[in-house]
């Protein structure tokens, strides 16, 4: 899949500028229409002027997918939330905003086009490229290089950057620490694990407590079979994992600290030196592991490849015994079961304890969402940067999501009252949903589309506390539906577990550069080959016996030559990390 996107990206690149669609960048008054989209746009002929921005007002255009419905298209005049923004970047920045949009499904598509031209750019973008095509783009010299304008016009992007996290310049820059996009921040705990989840309730049925071991998992999930918990009269109740997520979330226990797909299975050990998982000792437990609950048929049959809706009709007959997911995955399901008559209690539990009594989960790296990108052609780059970091203040990411800012309005106030009463503590921007929302919400669902709320024209800020989450589950999933999954002091116990006591910090790698890239594509055949492995070994169509040969097998296909080329790009995660006075580990 790299591979592929990074062709198509870097053929778009050398079509050459007469290349048109119906989205050209052409700026002229009034709103168009048509199958890329919507623009809405001011006159404006003035030349551009690079970094200067001596004079005002400032014109700017920010090119974006609209992913509302048809009803609600994304527009600055009829969306009241936008309308309101772009009247306060007026007052505050002197910037004359408009909008180019193109239907999500088209968005890459003409994006790409756009940028095959090369010529009359919007002056920000908002999409995310995948580290390999965000460094070609910039190295073909279509966007601009954002570190001194962060560093010297964006204050909140600057601390979030450089103080809070440094971790986002390698999520969104190149290997020496050029940043190249803001990004959008929705980040907690929830953001960054995953977990198991239970049926509690069936667990209360055959006389058990929440598992905390593997042992007590495969006994939970037998007893569930043998007394028939959900009385169909067949041995029919499964655990349903998906491939990742169980790798992620099961295989700790057994001494793998990082095991995803084979492509990102790469830890790195006390002395700073990079392996991958899913080639070690304890990887072989976990699988067998794995292998003995597919046999038994404790596990989904179908774990590996399946549709949606295949998904839906078992968990529909009342088939799921727990699964895998983020945290919040427990009052979904039950909500969403509770929707078709059948009362669950799904629990998300923490990872198992370990033969040594002590557990771990692995916290990832969180390098934002929706990401914003000035162009090449920006007329006024430092009004554009001081723009985006508004949107980093709290003031700026309640206007944005929550479409008021404290105290709040019409349809979001600012309320802590309540949850202070459970000694929770709110974040900064947490505001909570009126009356009037409510209301209008029922009878319209897309409300928030309607007012120009949460959108993907301008970024946000919001950095959760375990505190915040306990309290969103308590109000809007409830107890009453969801059971301990709504529970707060649960919540408040397990997330704080997270945080403090057992979750270890990921490993991190810069964007590779171009001789990296083409070792780690000429691997695709390795990756694929390990995981197609790993798989038949967990489903018994390739025997445990047979495990030391495909370690040899993946030795000769070139992993420890892939492995090099982590370990170059884990040091440059070291590199950078440490140039900001974060430790990444003791050499």
């Amino acid at each position: 899949m790299l591979k592929r996107k990074t062709s198509i990206i870097l053929i778009a690149l050398l079509i050459l500028a007469v290349i048109v669609t119906g989205c050209s960048g052409a700026k002229e008054s009034g709103t168009q229409t048509g199958d890329t989209g919507t623009k809405t746009t001011d006159k404006d002929t003035a030349p551009k002027t690079g970094t200067s921005d001596s004079e005002g007002p400032y014109q700017l255009t920010i090119f974006c997918a609209d992913n509302n419905i048809a009803d609600y298209p994304l527009d600055l005049e009829n969306r009241p939330n936008l309308k309101d923004i772009t009247e306060i970047l007026r007052e505050k920045f002197n910037i004359e905003l408009s909008l180019e949009t193109a239907v999500g499904s088209r968005f890459q598509e003409v994006l790409n086009t756009r940028m095959a031209a090369a010529a009359n750019l919007p002056d920000i973008i908002s999409y995310r490229y995948d580290d390999v095509t965000l460094s070609n783009v910039y190295n073909n010299g279509l966007i601009l290089d954002l570190t001194d304008l962060i560093k010297e016009h964006a204050p909140n992007i600057a601390k979030t950057y450089f103080e809070e996290d440094p971790y986002y310049i390698i999520a969104n820059g190149t290997a020496d620490g050029k940043i190249l996009r803001v990004v959008q921040i929705v980040r907690n705990i929830q953001h960054t694990v995953t977990t198991l989840n239970v049926r509690y309730d069936w667990c209360k049925a055959v006389g058990m407590e929440l598992p905390e071991t593997t042992d007590q998992f495969y006994n939970m999930l037998k007893a569930f079979q043998e007394q028939d918990v959900n009385g169909n009269g067949m041995k029919d109740e499964i655990f349903m994992p998906g491939y990742v997520a169980m790798n992620q979330s099961l295989s700790t226990p057994f001494g793998v600290m990082k095991m995803n797909g084979a492509s990102d299975s790469w830890f790195a050990d006390s002395t700073g030196k990079i392996y991958h998982t899913m080639l070690t000792d304890e990887a072989k437990n976990y699988i067998a592991y794995v292998a003995k609950l597919y046999g038994e048929g404790l596990i989904d049959p179908d774990f590996l490849n399946q549709t949606n809706d295949q998904i839906n009709e078992k968990r529909y007959a009342n088939r799921m015994a727990g699964g895998t997911g983020p945290w919040w995955d427990a009052v979904v399901l039950a909500t969403s079961l509770n929707a078709y008559g059948i009362k669950s209690e799904f629990v998300s539990i923490p990872p198992f304890y370990n033969d040594q009594g002590t557990r771990h989960i692995i916290k990832r790296n969180y390098g934002g969402s929706g990401c914003w990108m000035l162009t090449k052609d920006c007329r006024h780059p430092e009004a554009a940067i001081k723009m985006l970091d508004w949107f980093y203040t709290t003031e700026g990411s309640q206007k944005t999501y929550y479409g008021e800012v404290a105290p709040g309005g019409e349809y979001y106030i600012r309320d802590t009252s309540e949850p202070e009463k459970y000694g929770l503590k709110m974040a900064d921007y947490d505001m909570t949903a009126t009356e009037k929302y409510r209301q209008e919400s029922s009878s319209e669902p897309n409300i928030r589309q309607k007012l120009g709320i949460n959108s993907n024209v301008f970024p946000h800020k919001l950095v959760g506390t375990n505190d915040s989450i306990a309290w969103e589950f308590y109000t809007s999933f409830t107890e009453e539906i969801c059971g301990l999954a709504a529970n707060i002091d649960y919540n408040m116990k397990i997330l704080n577990m997270f945080v403090n006591d057992i979750g270890v910090q990921d490993i991190g790698f810069v964007t590779p550069n171009s001789e990296q890239v083409k070792t780690i594509e000429e691997a695709t055949d390795l990756f694929t080959y390990m995981d197609e492995m790993i798989q038949k070994f967990m489903t018994g169509v390739e025997p445990m016996s047979n495990w030391d040969n495909f370690v040899k097998q993946c030795e000769s296909m070139g992993i420890n030559k892939i492995r090099d080329v982590m370990q170059q790009r884990y040091d440059g995660y070291i590199k950078v990390m440490e140039t900001y006075g974060f430790k990444v580990i003791e050499r």
